[in-house]
């Protein structure tokens, strides 16, 4: 958008033919009114404290700004900026507005320190990207050298992030503080899976806000199944659990056996049964076990399966069965056989 005249501390702006077609169907008419101090040039970022932004000619926006103060002229020129490419060829001329530019930037570099695919971009390498984009801008004369100031923690999570879209009522704090710390450190167990899932959601929750109608109806349908899936596993994953447990002892949080009566008590059947839990031969044709916090032990090794945490407290027959280790429940849950993996 444009400059066009500055009505006493309001300034009257004219879309281009791009900020239109980006924002058709949203009311957007051809010219706006907006507070000069918070004017940017971004769009993206002026809209939502614009006086007006929807008038069609001239005139009407004039009039609009003089209703909130009286016309003076605009004193200084309004800046536009042209790159020029030139080749043996042709010329190249192309029209570039810097605030958009950074705008753009920013919000890759967002992405990027979300994404483990750049594990080198965390959020204080990306402050300083996001700096020396704009110093480049400063010395190409696009914006003042007060304008490169970026705060160091620009890209750090706040306390109590959440997503920007859910379900009514939905608790998604915990399922995304979660999420961010199993993308910075994750076990090599179903927690990789819980952290998949997040990122996924995390890339829904930020194309939603850019699409509307039926597309922005697919993509929150989308987005909420991926959190409740998250919610479930919160809730009811025996790896996902463990972290969180291992999480809150490293926050001097009572320990375990301390928590709760059931926890207790079950800490209690664990301590009586450590002399059950010695075994140095491996399975023979079927061998009677006993399911502990941390799996199976057999041959001083721990075997364990995500469906085992349903199961502590009993006893399942294991087996080796081409060179792998398979339990099968006898009673309570009915699960049937489970592939156990050594810890």
């Amino acid at each position: 958008m444009r400059k066009i005249k500055k009505i006493n501390g309001y300034l009257v702006v004219k879309f281009n033919d791009r900020e239109l077609r980006e924002w058709a169907d949203t009311a957007l008419g051809n010219y706006g009114v907006i507070d000069a101090e918070l004017y940017t040039g971004c769009l993206d970022v002026d809209r939502s404290v614009m006086e007006y932004d929807g008038a069609e000619t001239l005139e009407e926006a004039i009039e609009q700004a003089r209703d909130l103060e009286s016309e003076l002229e605009v004193d200084e020129p309004a800046a536009t900026y042209t790159v020029i490419k030139e080749t043996d060829d042709a010329t190249e001329e192309d029209n570039v507005e810097p605030q958009l530019m950074i705008a753009g930037w920013k919000s890759q570099l967002e992405t990027q320190v979300k994404s483990r695919h750049y594990s080198d971009i965390d959020p204080r390498t990306a402050a300083h990207e996001l700096y020396g984009f704009m110093v480049a801008l400063e010395r190409l004369g696009l914006i003042e050298e007060e304008d490169c100031f970026v705060k160091p923690d620009i890209f750090k999570p706040q306390p109590g992030a959440d997503f920007v879209h859910s379900p009514d009522g939905a608790p998604t704090r915990k399922t995304f503080e979660l999420g961010l710390e199993l993308m910075a450190e994750c076990p090599p167990n179903d927690c990789m899976l819980y952290r998949n899932i997040f990122e996924m959601c995390l890339d829904l929750d930020e194309q939603i806000d850019r699409v509307t109608g039926l597309a922005r109806r697919t993509l929150e349908a989308e987005l909420y199944k991926h959190q409740h899936e998250l919610f479930k596993m919160w809730m009811k994953n025996y790896a996902v659990e463990e972290y969180r447990r291992k999480r809150r002892a490293k926050k001097t949080e009572p320990p375990v056996e301390e928590a709760t009566p059931n926890m207790k008590g079950l800490q209690k059947l664990i301590e009586e049964l450590e002399d059950y839990n010695n075994e140095t031969d491996r399975p023979k044709a079927k061998e009677l076990k006993m399911v502990y916090l941390h799996g199976v032990k057999i041959q001083g090794e721990w075997y364990r399966s995500p469906e085992l945490g349903a199961l502590i407290g009993q006893q399942v027959l294991v087996k080796s069965q081409g060179g792998v280790i398979i339990a099968e429940t006898i009673s309570g849950v009915e699960i049937g056989e489970l592939t156990l993996c050594r810890e």
